[in-house]
């Protein structure tokens, strides 16, 4: 009886320090890509204009939220400032970005031709008025006004965006969640004020709507090998520098190594290098390569070089895009870092 304890003790120590070496073979880290918005936005677009159009008068409105177990009607709170804090966000986002040329905030300024809630006008008559190559609409404001702290607000905002000499009006119902805490609210650092609060928030929804319309920086992860290898170790110093065309030199030699264990671990490292260095097809041949490699947990392997596959698959598609935006001409992925 007490060989067979021993015997599973020494089974389990096994398969911990099995599952450990597997999951030290992996490792994040953390880059940022640029990602397109959710518009295709036309080549000569260099003058865009901004505008709070509040179809549905939401200001006949009493504004009223939820504190605590009480509905509190604030008299001082009206939806079209909190439009316009939302816009004013926007354009700030815009000009930060430096994405277009010239952008112009008309808030709330305009005087409309109709009353008719779902009349989105005449858009040459906004681009007469503006001067603009696109005109962005926030049509209607909507906020989930909760102030408890464990409950996130709730946005609705309705946008409408037309381009010149493109006859379709683009909507986009823009609804997200945001938490008061994010604003430093109930931890001593900020005083509370419901009115700042809403201002925030429409804040902060105009800053994400920025992000949606126009190309931006975002963070991905992204996963590589380790390995106790002299040669995979100087690599990976290199790569957390970023120097990912002097570590791509040092794994290339390694693809071809008999030891199919450190081959598939470099060839896996390879594609993130030909990522970074803007080889994505070139990348997705290295994934290729290395699922055909026998690598400890080869299971969890294949199914990561799937993934990455697929990951990369769509960044090509988004780069598309980019090109066609920023007039990038295409690079040959034919040639290897």
């Amino acid at each position: 009886m007490s060989t067979f304890r021993i015997l599973l003790v020494v089974v389990f120590l096994g398969l911990c320090l099995t599952s450990c070496t597997i999951t030290n073979q992996v490792r994040i880290i953390q880059l940022e890509v640029l990602k397109p918005g959710i518009f295709e936005l036309p080549k000569n677009l260099r003058t865009v204009a901004i505008f709070n159009r509040d179809i549905y008068h939401t200001d006949t409105c009493i504004f009223r939220y939820q504190s605590s177990a009480e509905i509190t009607t604030d008299t001082t709170i009206k939806v079209r400032d909190l439009a316009n804090s939302c816009v004013d966000r926007l354009a700030k986002e815009f000009e930060k970005q430096k994405f277009f040329q010239k952008v112009i905030n008309f808030r709330d300024s305009l005087t409309y031709p109709s009353n008719a809630v779902h009349d989105i006008h005449q858009p040459d008559e906004f681009f007469e008025k503006s001067g603009a190559d696109a005109c962005i609409f926030l049509n209607y404001v909507n906020l989930n006004a909760n102030l408890l702290y464990l409950f996130p607000f709730r946005g609705n905002l309705w946008w409408s965006i037309v381009f010149r000499d493109d006859s379709t009006s683009y909507l986009y119902n823009q609804n997200e969640t945001i938490t008061l805490s994010e604003f430093g609210y109930f931890s001593g650092k900020v005083n509370f004020n419901p009115k700042t609060a809403f201002r925030n928030v429409a804040g902060e929804l105009g800053k994400s709507m920025a992000a949606k319309l126009i190309p931006e920086w975002q963070p991905v992860e992204r996963i590589y090998y380790r390995s106790k290898n002299l040669q995979m170790l100087a690599a990976e110093k290199f790569a957390l520098e970023y120097h990912w065309l002097e570590a791509a030199e040092i794994w290339n030699p390694l693809t071809k190594n008999k030891n199919q264990e450190l081959a598939g671990k470099a060839c896996f490292n390879m594609a993130l290098a030909c990522e970074m260095l803007d080889k994505h097809s070139l990348a997705i041949e290295w994934l290729s390569k290395s699922k055909t490699m026998k690598i400890t947990s080869n299971e969890t392997h294949v199914k990561d070089c799937n993934r990455y596959t697929k990951d990369l698959q769509e960044r090509l598609k988004e780069i598309d895009n980019l090109k066609k935006l920023y007039r990038i001409p295409g690079k040959s992925e034919n040639t290897e870092p």
